[in-house]
């Protein structure tokens, strides 16, 4: 073994070594970089998901936010382009809601209580932002309404 590596680094054969040690420095720091730029992207990529996801969370958030404001102030004698609106947003949450949670909505239409929709809105962010939902409850949603805070001194 011993003599053929000093026959393959003889004189006559030390620049075919030197190119043979090029070559493979060259490709060791060709598959490196290459493995860091492909590690770089899927890293990059990730994040990018999860913006897009986030994203789309609030937006789907601000149609859930929006139908129920609408819900709740919604007259006999509104104008027809608020059923119109109600009407698109609900068909809206209908693509991307889970069953069970569009039915509520439907539920809090029909039978609207501020707990009812606080609930709602509790299970909806739960849905929209999973672990990251923490721990509000029902009770902690704001509301607001003519007359609130009359009874503070």
């Amino acid at each position: 073994m011993l003599s053929l590596v000093k026959a393959f680094i003889s004189k006559q054969s030390l620049p075919l070594a030197a190119i043979c040690l090029s070559v493979l420095t060259f490709a060791g720091q060709l598959i490196i970089t290459e493995r860091y730029k492909a590690s770089i992207k899927k890293d990059n990529d990730r994040f990018l998901e999860e913006l897009r996801w986030e994203f789309k969370t609030r937006e789907q958030a601000v149609k859930v936010a929006e139908y129920l404001s609408l819900q709740t102030n919604l007259k006999e004698d509104s104008p027809k382009s608020e059923y119109d609106l109600l009407n698109r947003l609900g068909w809206e949450l209908s693509f991307w809601l889970p069953a069970n949670l569009y039915r509520k909505l439907g539920q809090a239409a029909v039978s609207p209580t501020l707990e009812t929709r606080r609930e709602l809105i509790i299970e909806i962010r739960g849905l929209l932002l999973g672990e990251k939902a923490g721990n509000l409850t029902a009770g902690d949603v704001l509301y607001h309404a003519p007359g609130i805070g009359k009874h503070r001194k």
